[in-house]
């Protein structure tokens, strides 16, 4: 026997009432997490905001800013191979951003990989030419890789 379409109506309608009660919970968007992860990081809290940065990239996983905010989150916390990994991926992203150059070379200095540091910064002032914290950060980098050098030699 055929249903009728009224039928199948009542039946989807019926349907929906029941899967309704599933679907109650909160759900955030990407936006959003962004700026619960700023909140956190600004109060210091920076696994929290790993968290919710992580949490953003599942809806917008190509928005390099959430890559950007989370490798300043795991520099905050000493992990610089994971810093360097978001920072690299918010390049991927977004080629011509020096902020992205600045995070990989941050990491790289920190995790003591000097030349590939400054070759990072360097990079970013071919799309700035005039980014402060690039040219400081590299004239930093430059000092300490000299240092190392004479160290070495001494």
């Amino acid at each position: 026997m055929l249903e009728k379409d009224s039928d199948k109506r009542i039946n989807s309608s019926k349907l929906k009432e029941k899967l309704e009660p599933m679907h109650l919970e909160k759900k955030f968007s990407s936006g959003e997490l962004n700026e619960k992860g700023n909140a956190a990081f600004n109060k210091e809290e920076y696994q929290e905001a790993i968290q919710h940065y992580t949490e953003a990239m599942k809806f917008n996983p190509n928005d390099h800013n959430l890559y950007h905010n989370r490798s300043i989150s795991y520099a905050k916390i000493g992990q610089f191979k994971d810093s360097l990994l978001d920072a690299e991926k918010a390049i991927i992203l977004k080629r011509d951003w020096p902020k992205g150059y600045f995070r990989k070379g941050y990491a790289l200095e920190q995790l003591k990989k000097y030349d590939e540091a400054i070759r990072a910064y360097e990079e970013g002032l071919t799309y700035n030419a005039n980014n402060e914290s690039l040219k400081a950060a590299l004239k930093n980098c430059k000092d300490l890789f000299k240092s190392k050098i004479k160290s070495l030699n001494s």
